[in-house]
């Protein structure tokens, strides 16, 4: 007789928001549908609440869960599954969403008895596992944010115009104004000019913002939003990726993971975990400080120095499986396999 399983977390839908969390969510719940072991009981928390009640209640009786929310979630799941867990003496698995779980913990400390009594909890680097061991939390593993892609990038090809993107959520804090303001500043400086594609939903609060700063640059090309799967596809011509934010919930970014298997190389902010994300100098450039003239800088190095571009793009590619679904989804689903031999 199978075994049930219970996957917790917003899946992508086509009405709703499109974020990192729901592309982390749904490339799991993807991979772990393709083996028929267990009996999967989904509960997507992106619908509406009496649906994830409806689906939670009837996934109690599973023998493993596996939950990824991020800290609104955490509030709700946290308790419950502790309980659960102490209760049935089943599998909880803890997928966790961003970089900051050890801030939320310290604002939150109750968290600490929560998290300790996980089966796992999955942290996608190995700065926020060792921060969270230093607050007591020692059952963690290191399992970096993973896509599922079956595309063969060919060889980039440079064009005339050298155009470089952003994909993510349009919002300040994801440094979309200091991209704008950089890119503006070379082709101010330098007569042959250089292109920015952003694609990605724009967020009402900064909405006008955003046009301002848009409106009337040709070199500036908002594209709207890309659906998961036509991500790599697209970002694939552009020269590299610009990332250069100080959003404080930064962990590992998917789009990173798509530039890599896009061999396309980041220029990123010194933020958080982009250092241990990007490697600076092989899959890209890391420039200190997050300002507008420290970005102005990196591209000015980026533009100068095509060859070393090339060498990142050709190293992002031959290290794109590591971050594969092909290469963690099968680890992950025998972790739980293990543990569920365990407690037959």
């Amino acid at each position: 007789m199978k075994r049930k399983a219970m996957l917790i977390g917003p899946r992508i839908n086509s009405n709703g928001p499109i974020g990192g969390q729901n592309v982390k969510f749904e490339t799991l719940v993807k991979g772990f549908l393709e083996y028929d072991e267990f009996i999967w009981n989904i509960c997507d928390t992106s619908q509406n609440i009496t649906e994830v009640i409806k689906k939670f209640i009837g996934g109690i009786n599973s023998s493993v869960c596996i939950f990824c929310v991020a800290s609104r979630g955490l509030k709700i799941f946290l308790p419950l599954l502790y309980i659960w867990k102490k209760i049935t003496h089943k599998q909880v698995f803890h997928y966790v969403v961003g970089g900051t779980l050890d801030e939320i913990v310290k604002k939150n400390t109750r968290y600490i008895k929560y998290l300790k009594e996980m089966t796992c909890n999955w942290v996608e680097t190995d700065s926020l596992k060792l921060r969270l061991e230093e607050l007591g939390i020692e059952n963690c593993e290191v399992i970096p944010n993973f896509k599922k892609y079956d595309m063969r990038i060919e060889k980039y090809k440079q064009g005339d115009n050298i155009c470089f993107c952003y994909i993510g959520r349009v919002i300040k804090e994801k440094g979309v104004s200091k991209a704008i303001e950089a890119v503006e500043k070379y082709n101010n400086i330098y007569e042959k000019k250089i292109y920015f594609n952003i694609w990605g939903p724009i967020s009402e609060g900064y909405k006008q913002e955003f046009i301002e700063l848009t409106e009337g640059k040709e070199f500036i090309k908002y594209q709207g939003v890309l659906r998961p799967e036509k991500v790599i596809e697209e970002i694939s011509d552009c020269y590299a990726m610009l990332f250069p934010t100080y959003w404080h919930g930064e962990g590992f970014p998917g789009v990173c993971v798509d530039a890599l298997f896009a061999g396309i190389p980041v220029i990123a902010s010194d933020w958080n975990l982009n250092k241990e994300v990007i490697q600076d100098g092989l899959s890209g450039i890391v420039y200190p400080n997050n300002n507008v003239n420290t970005l102005y800088e990196a591209i000015c190095w980026s533009v100068e120095h095509k060859e070393a571009m090339d060498k990142m793009r050709k190293y992002c590619q031959e290290n794109s499986h590591n971050y594969s679904s092909d290469k963690w989804i099968p680890y992950l689903y025998e972790k739980i396999k293990t543990f569920k031999k365990d407690i037959e």
